[in-house]
């Protein structure tokens, strides 16, 4: 953000190689809890400091006050999985399939901008790209022919964005210092709703 003429950079917690490691999982019949499935980009540990925290920063920069997303569940959406005639076990294994058959190179993404979105009663406070990101759609794109080939149908994606925290009230779009990385590969999420617990499916690299 700037102030008085000088950017002032926003400091985000990002998940850790141990954050990341995938755990047993068991079908939706046996859970008895909902469960979100969506692709998803994991931002990298390296590019800031280990001691932030995401929440606190927003609030003392925005004055509001909201539910943090815990740095081991930032991410950026790709798509989400679903396919109401199958299991879990079945769409996991098809959704496997399609994002094996992606074939795309590594490349960076850079955030620059702060804004919020309206969902229902809340505000999710975002991290977005003021001139959009063409390679996150490219991937985005092709994911989506792939998962089609599989037969999911109509899976569609939204705008690139990292949400930050989900605030009470929005605030307008503001120019950050560009935050960066490499996006090397993307991973398949099994979100258990109500529990801000997120566990991994598969990782695929981006080496086409």
């Amino acid at each position: 953000m700037t102030e008085g003429g000088r950017w002032l950079y926003v400091p985000v917690m990002f998940s850790t190689a141990s954050d990341r490691q995938e755990t047993d999982w068991r079908p939706w019949s046996e859970t008895h809890v909902a469960i979100n499935l969506f692709f998803a980009l994991l931002p990298e540990a390296e590019i800031v400091s280990p001691n932030s925290r995401p929440g606190e920063t927003v609030c003392n920069a925005q004055r509001f006050r909201g539910k943090s997303v815990w740095p081991d569940r930032l991410h950026l959406t790709l798509l989400p999985v679903g396919n109401p005639h199958w299991d879990l076990e079945k769409v996991v294994r098809h959704a496997s399939i399609a994002a094996a058959r992606v074939r795309a190179r590594p490349f960076e993404i850079a955030l620059d901008i702060t804004e919020s979105f309206s969902v229902r009663d809340r505000s999710p406070f975002v991290l977005g790209s003021g001139d959009g990101l063409n390679k996150f759609t490219a991937l985005q794109k092709h994911l989506a022919y792939e998962l089609a080939c599989e037969g999911f149908e109509g899976a569609r994606g939204s705008a690139p964005h990292l949400t930050l925290m989900w605030a009470d009230c929005g605030v307008d779009e503001y120019p950050i210092a560009p935050i960066r990385w490499t996006v090397r590969d993307f991973v398949l999420v099994r979100s258990y709703v109500g529990q801000s617990r997120h566990e991994y499916a598969g990782r695929w690299p981006l080496n086409g």
